[in-house]
């Protein structure tokens, strides 16, 4: 299993959830990958909900 390296922030998220949300963020150094963007999809199950909450525009 690959390590990880480098640097990172670690901080508590605060009144989300349970109470004991953490994120582990990757900090800009030499181990970090300079073309590394990240991909966000949908589940399906997700943008049902989204076409709930949200009513369609009439501008289309």
């Amino acid at each position: 299993m690959p390590k990880l390296k480098g640097a990172f922030t670690l901080m508590h998220l605060k009144g989300r959830g349970k109470g004991n949300e953490w994120l582990l963020i990757k900090r800009k150094d030499e181990y970090a990958l300079p073309n590394w963007k990240l991909e966000t999809t949908l589940t399906p199950e997700r943008q049902g909900q989204l076409r709930e909450r949200i009513p369609p525009s009439e501008a289309e």
